[in-house]
């Protein structure tokens, strides 16, 4: 007899089975997939961002340093002073090849400066075939002719230099409001923006305003002596060509060597001008410096690499001159077959030939193209597929195209000759 039932027994009951709290390898595979194109695209997102950053900075700065240097063109333009007496007044020159002078410290031979081309890259290319893509000269379209030799201002390339500029102007030196004419210079150095910096890779491209004072400050000295007081009013005197031994503020020689302290921008690869005057017979505006052409289509008949003022001129077709060529000479060097008689232009008020106004190009690296272009010429970087020079000078101009900004100004020039 089989025993009763157990009424209190529990009743199994089969419960089917569930899993722990995680998860699958497909599961875990997916979430890895999700995250992972989340952050890319996070990382996409910054990457961008911060390149939009940088980009907006570097044109707010180039922006910045452009305005800083047209205040001070625009101040000292305005005060422009020329006499009609035989002394060169204002001298622009686009400047020849600087590396293969004074160990490739350019024309001013400042210590530290260096034009010299590297090792592996290469620098700031030189005056080659005016024109093509490998030269640093360019002041008329290649192969145009009559009108159609003109460019806009922003494609120009003023030489490895740039252009020197130099002048004198008006300058207040008093608080009662006095002023008295000093000579100002602009050019364009290769160099250390530091003091006893050594590392080639911190050399920029650095824009100097240098100023001539205007009387002496004291009696003990010849240097205290040194002004434009004493120096007299002709750029083409010795002692503002000259180089000292040390660079001083101040002195004649500065309008050649400049003092580290009167750098005015950093990164400016390009500085150049170009002057008019307005015919007062026909209206139309005559491109007076720089352009070659054959003395029509409103064109200089030179190559015209040199622009003087001076009330020293004879007269002639597009008021060409043949100026002493002392103008053309540093210290007795001269610059070349490019800036002989034939090469250079003058004007003189008798014949109309003063500029009645200027228009300033200025181009400027932005931080990040200082770096890149350093790091080209310094051999860290290669430009592709490049077996010559002459490509490898095209590239440093494709490369200084690409991180820069041209600006341009147009400036009157009121003044007239007394």
């Amino acid at each position: 007899m089989s025993p009763a039932p157990d009424k209190f027994a529990k009743k199994r009951i089969r419960t089917p089975l569930h899993r722990c709290g995680g998860f699958t390898i497909v599961e875990l595979l997916i979430a890895s997939a999700i995250t992972l194109v989340v952050l890319g695209l996070m990382v996409q997102i910054t990457f961008s961002t911060l390149q939009t950053f940088d980009k907006v900075t570097g044109t707010l700065n180039t922006k910045n340093q452009a305005q800083f240097i047209f205040d001070y063109l625009r101040r000292d333009f305005g005060s422009i002073v020329w006499r009609q007496d035989g002394n060169v007044w204002l001298l622009a020159t686009v400047q020849p090849d600087q590396n293969a002078s004074n160990g490739g410290r350019g024309d001013t031979n400042m210590s530290d400066a260096d034009w010299s081309a590297g090792a592996l890259g290469t620098y700031k290319p030189g005056i080659n075939t005016a024109g093509s893509t490998d030269s640093s000269l360019r002041l008329e379209k290649p192969g145009g002719s009559g009108t159609d030799r003109w460019i806009d201002l922003s494609e120009y390339r003023f030489g490895q230099a740039g252009v020197w500029l130099r002048f004198f102007t008006n300058q207040i030196t008093d608080s009662v409001s006095s002023a008295a004419p000093v000579a100002v210079s602009y050019q364009i150095v290769r160099n250390f923006p530091q003091p006893n910096q050594t590392n080639d890779r911190e050399r920029r491209y650095l824009l100097f305003r240098s100023v001539v004072r205007p009387g002496p400050v004291g009696v003990a000295t010849a240097s205290q002596q040194s002004s434009v007081l004493n120096s007299g009013y002709d750029l083409t005197d010795p002692t503002y060509n000259e180089i000292p031994a040390t660079a001083t503020n101040g002195l004649p020689a500065s309008v050649r060597k400049p003092d580290r302290e009167v750098m005015l921008a950093l990164n400016v690869v390009d500085f150049g001008v170009r002057f008019w005057r307005r015919d007062p017979v026909t209206g139309r505006n005559i491109l007076i410096f720089p352009a070659s052409g054959n003395g029509t289509n409103n064109l200089p008949s030179n190559l015209n690499r040199g622009y003087a003022v001076t009330g020293d001129q004879p007269s002639g077709v597009n008021h060409d001159g043949n100026p002493s060529s002392s103008i053309l000479r540093f210290t007795g060097t001269t610059h070349g077959a490019d800036f002989s008689a034939a090469n250079f232009q003058t004007a003189g008020e008798t014949q109309g030939g003063y500029p009645d106004y200027v228009e300033v190009m200025i181009r400027i690296l932005t931080d990040e193209g200082a770096r890149i272009i350093a790091a080209y010429e310094n051999g860290d970087q290669l430009a592709p597929d490049a077996t010559t020079q002459a490509e490898r000078d095209a590239y440093w101009w494709t490369l200084a195209e690409q991180h820069s900004t041209v600006f341009i100004d147009t400036i009157p020039l009121p003044a007239r000759p007394f």
